[in-house]
């Protein structure tokens, strides 16, 4: 079997020649330890830089009965996760980063994961709550560290092409001419076209981050966030917690208390049915579970909880609807008729 990328030796071979010394046995001797060094740095680079698809890697693992951490996986990064996901019902479901650090969380499903090291050396993932009925499973997904890279025989874990002409650049960055051969030939022909291709690369991601459009827009675009500001501004009427259906991770978009998740006691499915589609039960039953909770805001997500929107608004208040984000109040109870003596 071919493999994917070339090896280190090959692309120190490569580099030297790029640079117009590659006949030149003794320079090459000399100089292996800062070839090595410079296509180390740029693969380094490379990695930290863009996340590969091929490096993104799973590992599964069961949470026991009252456990709460697991070790982090040894080729992962320190400190990054890509995702960590808890298996329900047959359905992987996001596990949030960032452990509450009010009051004890109910339920025995983990709804929260954080980074820690209680044992020395050891990375571990630390979940709140810890299962209690039986083992949970935990998939973490991340993108790996590359593989050592310090032999002749190592492979490298980036596209090789791109590694090689990063660590040209590097190379006439660095190096004074004072301290090399004169680069010439196809060499120096090579090392200016990877140059300017690097820079070329450079200019078109820089364009890109560009033509992002502003913070605020974006922020505007997110139909959770302009309804979460909205039912903010509504406190005073309604209070701090607002139920929600489809949007579980936008609790960093609110000051208040977003409950509902697929866990819980304000779990999903007390009023919605998820058989490949997921959809509202009546809206009465909505109701009876906002009065139950005392909550009097409710944010839905069509596209995710399909709902009778005719029907809701007989029994709530439509506040606000942005994209397919809808918020709704608990009407307002009408003020009681004392007849006249």
């Amino acid at each position: 079997m071919r493999p994917l990328f070339k090896t280190l030796a090959e692309l120190r071979e490569s580099l030297a020649v790029s640079l117009g010394f590659g006949a030149m046995a003794g320079v090459i001797d000399l100089q292996i330890p800062i070839l090595n060094q410079f296509l180390q740095q740029a693969q380094q680079q490379l990695r930290r830089d863009v996340r590969w698809r091929y490096l993104l890697k799973q590992h599964i693992e069961a949470l026991g009965v009252g456990q709460r951490v697991l070790d982090v996986p040894d080729d992962a990064p320190i400190g990054v996760m890509f995702g960590v996901y808890a298996l329900y019902q047959d359905n992987w479901y996001a596990v949030k980063a960032g452990l509450p650090r009010v009051g004890e969380p109910d339920g025995g499903y983990p709804l929260w994961y954080e980074l820690t090291a209680r044992e020395q050396g050891v990375m571990q993932l630390e979940f709140e709550p810890v299962p209690e009925d039986e083992p949970v499973q935990i998939r973490i997904e991340y993108y790996a560290e590359p593989k050592r890279f310090t032999q002749d025989d190592d492979f490298c874990s980036v596209p090789d092409d791109l590694l090689l002409a990063l660590a040209v650049v590097y190379q006439l960055l660095v190096w004074s001419a004072a301290r090399l051969p004169a680069v010439r030939g196809a060499g120096a022909l090579f090392a200016v076209v990877s140059s300017m291709l690097m820079f070329v690369y450079v200019g078109v991601m820089g364009h890109k981050l560009w033509l992002q459009p502003p913070a605020q827009a974006q922020r505007e675009s997110r139909s959770e966030v302009v309804l979460l500001e909205r039912a903010q501004t509504l406190q005073a009427q309604y209070g701090h917690r607002v139920l929600n259906f489809g949007y579980e991770n936008a609790f960093f978009f609110y000051s208040g208390q977003l409950v509902g998740d697929w866990f819980g006691k304000a779990a999903f499915t007390q009023a919605s049915d998820c058989d490949g589609v997921c959809r509202l039960r009546s809206a009465p039953e909505v109701v009876e579970l906002m009065h139950r909770l005392g909550i009097r805001l409710v944010l839905i997500h069509a596209e995710r909880f399909q709902f009778d929107k005719d029907e809701f608004s007989k029994y709530l208040d439509l506040i606000a609807s942005q994209g397919s984000g809808y918020l709704y109040a608990l009407k307002e109870s009408p003020a009681p008729v004392f007849e006249s003596p």
